[in-house]
């Protein structure tokens, strides 16, 4: 079972599926954003297209979500 990742780093987010090979190849690079908003809808419209919960680390208290 896969699941989608919400990260940060200093001031960039980033949207990754763990494991990579549960995605298409096109799809398995991580994504990186500024807005957090915009990483948090596009890591929720890629758990909602998968089926895999989202992990939200970006507030760094790792909330499973869907």
């Amino acid at each position: 079972m896969g699941r989608v990742i919400l990260s940060r780093a200093g001031s960039f987010y980033r949207v990754q599926c763990d494991p990579v090979e549960a995605l298409p190849r096109s799809f398995a690079r991580p994504s990186t954003y500024t807005n957090l908003q915009l990483a948090r809808d596009t890591a929720q419209l890629l758990s909602d297209a998968t089926g895999f919960p989202l992990v939200d680390n970006a507030d760094k208290k790792g909330a499973l979500h869907g």
